[in-house]
């Protein structure tokens, strides 16, 4: 083992340490509450803020460290990972600063639905490596399309109930409801384009997506206490976001090697359909 790998090695075992940590103080602290409700929010609100903005810091670092495509994927995701952080502090102003209800929809709602798209580029420029731009574009529609169907099935058992039964203007609910739709769809992109590429590519992108899961499923919480109208700051399940970040965080230190890109060209669809 050479020795920038063995310092690589040593920065992903204290980066997994700290964020272990992190994780574990923060979902106790949202648990158990100890210096009541106010101090809750701050540590959930700026705890939040903090995560996102290692990703973005992380995601850039790593743009800045790695060439051409894989590049270019880092750099449209540090811009999710900006936007995201951008949101969290729009959220904190309302939430700590003027020490209100955050209004919904906000502009924090903006720049956390823009990481979306934003966040999808990069994937699509990370499943591509070094073949052709279509195979990774092909995967990650793929993946939508396969989201697509999952929706569908969300959409006739819950997703619409919610809906249906969720008070509130017709664009509150529609913005709450992007949330977990968004996340389905960057979730199933990722793990798309993940069963067709190879090396440390592969583990980035499974990284990536395991963390775009915790959005996932913290959105999902959001949404369903938002109805229920028993959502509030200092709630235990944000530990959701905070493990996202991380694992983004973590992904932009796996190293890189340039020669690593798709396992093959002319790939096969996941849905079966030939290059």
């Amino acid at each position: 083992m050479t020795i920038a790998g063995a310092r690589a090695r040593a920065k992903l075992r204290a980066t997994a340490i700290v964020s272990v940590i992190f994780v574990a103080g923060f979902s106790v602290f949202m648990a158990v509450n100890p210096a009541g409700a106010r101090a809750s929010v701050w540590v959930d609100d700026l705890g939040t803020a903090a995560a996102a903005l290692a990703a973005f810091i992380g995601s850039a670092l790593k743009a800045r460290s790695t060439t051409g495509r894989h590049r270019s994927g880092w750099i449209w995701i540090a811009a999710g990972c900006a936007s995201w952080t951008v949101g969290e502090c729009i959220w904190d102003w309302y939430a700590l600063l003027r020490a209100e209800t955050v209004p919904s929809p906000s502009v924090a709602d903006v720049f956390y639905l823009l990481g979306v798209p934003l966040a999808v580029v990069g994937i699509v420029l990370l499943a591509a490596g070094k073949g052709p731009m279509r195979s990774g574009l092909r995967l990650v529609l793929d993946g939508i399309i396969i989201a697509g169907s999952l929706l569908f099935i969300s959409w006739s058992t819950a997703l619409g109930v919610v809906y249906r039964l969720g008070g509130g203007p017709l664009l509150s609910r529609v913005v709450d409801l992007a949330y977990p739709v968004t996340d389905i769809i960057m979730t199933t992109a990722a793990l798309a384009a993940l069963s067709k590429v190879r090396g440390r590519r592969r583990h980035e992108l499974g990284l990536i997506g395991a963390g775009l899961l915790a959005f996932s499923v913290a959105d999902s919480a959001y949404s369903y206490f938002t109805y229920s109208g028993t959502y509030g700051n200092g709630n235990v399940f944000d530990v959701g976001y905070i493990i996202g970040y991380l694992l983004i965080v973590y992904a932009a230190l796996v190293p890189a090697r340039a020669e690593e890109g798709l396992a093959e060209e002319g790939l096969e669809s996941v849905v079966g359909v030939s290059a």
